[in-house]
């Protein structure tokens, strides 16, 4: 028998070898496979976990959002800025304000604070009414033509509005 040249022995040596690594990453492949999928999933699952721990908490919102309109016809030029702070930033589980307009009514002096509705469900302005100290009783709805701003309710401050009274029943609503 003739003995196999150099070449040859090589290619033999070469394919046993590269048999034997097929044969171990065939082996190990599956394992490794498992290896990476279950980290994904262990990574996917703790994200996911702190995405609706943060997310998932309940958000109390006011039954009523309202949009304020403040009209100032009284003689005391700083009610609508004194009105406008106290109530921007008041909320309870049944109102919350946003002030969409505020405008200063020069040539018409109102003795009496009034409330007018822009809606006619007019509960949002009951409530407003309660809390600013005007009578519920004298509350009017009178839809505005061109609402763009969609105001709700309408506070027309008069001379009557104590800004001292209005700050203690909010501090007692608020608690």
């Amino acid at each position: 028998m003739q003995k196999p040249d150099k070449k040859t022995r090589i290619r033999k040596k070469n394919s046993a070898h590269r048999g034997r690594v097929q044969k171990l990453s065939r082996v190990l492949f599956m394992p490794m496979l498992i290896v990476v999928f279950s980290v994904a999933v262990v990574y996917a699952t703790v994200v996911v976990g702190r995405l609706t721990n943060e997310v998932s908490h309940e958000i109390k919102l006011p039954t009523h959002i309202v949009r304020l309109q403040v009209l100032n016809a009284s003689s005391n030029k700083g009610a609508m800025r004194d009105l406008c702070q106290l109530l921007s930033g008041f909320q309870n589980e049944q109102l919350e304000f946003r002030i969409v307009d505020t405008s200063r009514i020069r040539r018409l002096d109102v003795p009496e604070s009034l409330v007018i509705s822009r809606e006619a469900n007019l509960t949002a302005a009951i409530l407003t009414s309660e809390l600013v100290g005007c009578r519920p009783s004298e509350l009017e709805f009178r839809p505005m033509e061109f609402n763009t701003d969609l105001v709700t309710v309408t506070i027309l401050i008069g001379e009557n509005m104590d800004m001292q009274k209005l700050r203690d029943n909010l501090i007692t609503e608020d608690s």
